[in-house]
């Protein structure tokens, strides 16, 4: 694999900028030119923190406003737009059927209006942090689950398109470990990537490869000595990847964007960009853009939490 490596201080502007913003992820361009802001709230709702969706326009003034949830803590971690202009908004949820946390899921309108919600899971600890969509007009989720041991796993669950289980798969190391974004590769199967040895000091980038049907084919992982920590996964052309990250392993720094273009061929492929057409470039760009302002975030979390 080929890894790059860009020192945090030159985010800082972008610190700065979000530095009024509290417990948001995701944003994502609706279809009418506004934005749509998956998130959390203490403020309004049912309970303790509610799963929130605001629509702002591109002003920043807020259009709408919802919330979602029962009494427990309930969160969105990510958020799509679907092919008709509805939301699917997907976390974890303390409120239904289990205070350790399920899989949630929620249906709106174009107007945020709920439409439907589901939760996948048992009584043990889970956490969903992505979702996707699939060829077949369903969705696939990833996160984290204790279902099958006492560490957290990968888990993987792929849904029709009106939310009903397929199947479900886990993986594991021997140590804690979280998903935190999935995609549907060219061939039909699923690359999914996230931490391998729990929030700890010493943890590394876990990139996992299945096929269409979840069955694990390969898996690697990527990072040093310290604390290692992913972002973002895009496929490219010829069956590579492009993965960000953070490392405190490698850099300048304490803390340094981490770039990594992988393949799973048998032989390793280094992306010659002046050979290169414009989609791997464009995919490269857009990957560094929502990369650092996921990482703005993060740090933004952390440093809230801190206080």
């Amino acid at each position: 694999f080929k890894s790059s490596i860009v020192n945090i201080a030159s985010i800082s502007s972008l610190l700065r900028f979000f530095s009024i913003c509290q417990f948001f992820w995701v944003l994502p361009l609706a279809p009418d030119g506004n934005f749509i802001i998956a998130s959390q709230t203490e403020s309004f709702g049912a309970g303790d923190y509610d799963a929130y969706l605001i629509k702002i326009n591109p002003h920043g003034e807020v259009l709408w406003s919802k919330t979602y949830g029962g009494s427990q803590e309930d969160v969105f971690e990510d958020l799509l737009i679907t092919p008709d202009g509805e939301y699917l908004a997907f976390g974890r949820s303390l409120s239904y059927g289990s205070s350790r946390g399920k899989f949630y899921l929620v249906k709106t309108d174009s107007e945020g209006n709920q439409q439907w919600f589901k939760t996948y899971g048992h009584d043990d600890y889970t956490h969903g942090f992505a979702i996707a969509p699939t060829n077949d007009g369903g969705y696939v989720l990833a996160g984290n689950s204790t279902e099958t041991d006492a560490w957290l796993d990968f888990r993987l669950t792929k849904i029709d398109e009106n939310g009903n289980e397929q199947w479900t798969k886990f993986y594991g190391r021997t140590q804690d470990d979280t998903a935190l974004d999935v995609k549907q590769t060219s061939d039909g199967g699923y690359i999914i990537t996230g931490v391998t040895g729990g929030w700890s000091s010493d943890s590394q980038i876990w990139i996992l490869k299945t096929d269409s049907d979840g069955n694990k084919l390969k898996s690697q992982t990527y990072g040093g000595k310290s604390y290692d920590d992913f972002v973002s996964i895009q496929q490219l052309h010829n069956y590579s990847f492009m993965l960000l990250g953070t490392t405190q392993s490698f850099g300048a720094g304490s803390n340094n964007i981490y770039l990594i273009n992988t393949s799973f061929n048998d032989v390793p492929m280094d992306v010659d960009q002046s050979e290169s057409d414009l989609d791997p470039l464009v995919s490269f760009f857009i990957i560094i853009v929502l990369g650092l302002f996921l990482i703005s975030m993060k740090l933004l979390r952390n440093k809230t939490s801190e206080n």
